[in-house]
């Protein structure tokens, strides 16, 4: 049973690297995309011009939605890291 578990928690964090590289892709994006044009959200929006806040799901509409920091906190299948994670974010504010 221990290198059942092992082997799952190994795959759970697969998972997020390739979650964590799609999103440092998807910020790349945004970045290069803001400068082409007049960008949404964080110049998101990128080719799709002055779209206002809808540009921040230009990127996002073709590999899916865009992934926030709430996102990542509530992600983890680890309640108690949950729980940290949001403890210290509440104490950074």
């Amino acid at each position: 049973m221990g290198s059942q578990t092992s082997r799952s928690s190994f795959n759970g964090e697969l998972r997020k690297l390739g979650e964590l590289r799609e999103l440092r892709e998807l910020r790349e994006l945004g970045k290069a995309g803001g400068a082409e044009g007049a960008g949404g959200a964080e110049g998101a929006g990128g080719a799709e011009g002055a779209e206002g806040a809808e540009g921040a799901e230009g990127v996002g509409g073709a590999k899916g939605q865009e992934r926030t920091y709430n996102y990542w906190i509530q992600s983890s299948r680890n309640p108690t890291q949950n729980f940290a994670h949001l403890r210290l974010s509440l104490n950074d504010q």
